[in-house]
Parts: structure tokens; sequence; C-alpha cells
């Protein structure tokens, strides 16, 4: 989780008298922003030391949460959302003022509860009470994204850059998005930059890859999927790569989806259900693209709007790629979540 010590150092006087608490209180934030898990239980250990010394310190209690929700998002700590949860509530419960334990609950929502109208719910409020956050607006671009509403993510990617032009995460946030509704000119100036910030960083390589993919740029995205091999030292990446090159030209896309899935297939356990699905829609072979999906809403006992979303969300990026017939969407066997009004 991202944070600025602006809202920060602004409040927390506010927040606590004791001048120990808040010296805790801020070696606590000081971990939190590297987010490594080192640096994260440094954070945890800081905000109990803060809570212990004035237990009414809200802010302190919301900084925890938010150390443990990055832990969870790590699997790190296996019950970091039920602990950032508690903690997230108990802060609103000293404090309803804060704006940070909304935008918790909301990514909890949208993360682990897969609840839509309580995590936009949640982040609206976060946003409310601190407009100049740009976390807050990139989690809800991403909410946006994720449920197909994509013009709104790429306006909360707007407010984020207005607030934080340098922070690499809204950049690729904003090239999914922009893929997604097939503006090519943005993704590609959004990657630059991206690229620009964190030349080094392979997720960056991988999701502007995924993003030109998408956006039908697939000479774009293989060349950014080889250097991400690169990076890693995986000579075998590599060569998938200079095949899939050849393939895509001699044949086009669907020829290097289908290269790429083989290579999937021979290496079990190493990808989710969605990336397997995704590659399957792209080769062609929808149906073990939904039975994939359906599986993946089954294992993890979620609601109708993952189902929903992913099949909205995947049918988008195939249709992009290849033209295929509409897929036969699963049965539903409840209702999906309701946007709020």
């Amino acid at each position: 989780m991202r944070l600025h010590l602006r809202a920060t150092l602004s409040a927390t006087t506010e927040s606590t008298s004791n001048p120990l608490a808040y010296e805790a209180y801020l070696e606590g934030r000081r971990s939190l922003i590297e987010r490594t898990d080192e640096s994260l239980n440094k954070a945890v250990a800081s905000f109990k030391r803060a809570v212990e010394i004035d237990p009414k310190f809200a802010r302190a209690y919301s900084g925890m949460a938010s150390a443990y929700m990055v832990l969870a998002a790590h699997d790190t700590f296996p019950d970091g959302y039920q602990m950032a949860r508690g903690l997230a509530l108990h802060a609103l419960e000293l404090d309803p003022s804060l704006a940070e334990p909304h935008a918790i609950l909301g990514c909890i929502a949208m993360s682990k509860d897969w609840d839509a109208a309580k995590a936009e719910r949640e982040l609206r409020r976060a946003i409310e009470l601190d407009p100049d956050e740009a976390s807050y607006h990139l989690w809800a671009a991403t909410l946006y994204n994720f449920e197909g509403r994509f013009d709104d993510s790429l306006k909360q990617v707007d407010l984020a850059r207005q607030e934080d032009p340098y922070w690499p995460p809204v950049y690729q946030t904003e090239v999914g998005a922009a893929a997604n509704v097939g503006q090519k000119q943005r993704v590609a100036t959004a990657a630059q930059l991206l690229l620009k910030l964190t030349p080094t960083w392979p997720l960056a390589h991988r999701q502007i890859a995924a993003s030109y993919w998408v956006a039908g740029m697939h000479e774009d995205a293989i060349a950014e999927w080889r250097t991400l091999a690169q990076m890693e030292s995986d000579p075998d990446g590599v060569r998938l790569e200079d095949a899939g090159r050849e393939a895509l030209r001699a044949h086009g896309p669907v020829a290097y989806a289908k290269l790429r899935l083989r290579a999937m297939d021979r290496s079990p356990g190493q990808n989710g259900p969605y990336e397997l699905a995704e590659w399957c829609g792209y080769s062609g072979d929808t149906e073990r693209a939904f039975g994939l999906l359906q599986s993946l809403r089954i294992l993890t006992h979620q609601s109708a709007f993952l189902g929903d979303a992913i099949s909205r969300w995947t049918q988008l990026q195939i249709d992009n790629v290849i033209s295929v017939p509409m897929m036969p969407r699963p049965q539903r066997r409840d209702s999906p979540a309701k946007r709020p009004a």
C-alpha cells in the first residue's frame, strides 16, 4: 500500500499527544512505504509499540491494518486480511473521520470478499474524506477495470496521476485499462512513462506486455515478454518468444497463443486458472477457458461477481485478438453484485 507522509504528518499530532507514540508511528509509516516482507513486519512492530503507548491512537491502528493487508496480498501472512479488517474497524471506532480505514475495507472487499458494491462504497467514502490521496483513486480504478467499467477506471487513473505523476503503479494501471478499450496510443505513452520510472522492474514489463497483447500490439507484446525473460535469466522463455514471433508473423496471433499455451501446459502448477483460461480463449479453446473460470469460482467460494467479471473481461480480451463466436456464459447460481447508485 502506498501512503503519503503528507497526510500522515499533517494530522498525526491531532491523533496523539504522546511524542513517543508519534515517533513509533512515523517509524511504522517509513517501513510501510518499502513494502518488502521485512519492512512490513518492522512496520507492524512499530505500530504495535505506538498503540501500546497510546491505546487510542487511531492512525496507528490504521497503519497496522495497512501492513497486514499488504502481507496478506504477499501470501506471507494467512490471517492478514482478517487482522487488517479488525484493525481498520477499530480505527474507525476511535476516529470516524479517517479515510484510510475505509480504503482498506474497500480493498479487502475487492481482493478477498469479491463484494463489488461494498468495495465501491468504501472506496468512495475514502475519496470523499481524502480526495488528494492517489492510492484511493487507483484502487477505485482497479475495481472499475475488473468490473468492465473502463471509462470510469481511466477517469480515476487521471485523478491519481494529478495527485502523484511520479508513482509507477499509476501507469501500470493505466496501460491495462487503456488496452481494454483499444486506446493504443495511450497504452504506448503510459508504457513509456512506466519504463522510464522503473526500467528494471519485472512487473512493469509483464504488465506492459499483457496490455500490448490485449490492445492488439502483438509484436510489441512479444518484445516485452522477451525482455522480461532476459531480465529473469530464462533462456527457455527467450526461445519461446523467438519461436512465438515467427509463429505470429507466419500464421497470426492464434498461432502464437497456441504455442504459449503448450508451453504453459508443459509446466503445470506454474500458472493460475485465470491465466490458463485467458490463453485458452486466445487459442480458440473457449470450452476449456470457461471450464477453468468455473473451477476458479468454485475453488475460491466467491460470489457471482467473480465469475461474471472474469468472463466479461476475458471475452473482451479474446475479442481484441481473435474473432470467435460469443462464448456461452456459465449458468449463474446467484445474482451479480449490484453497483451502488
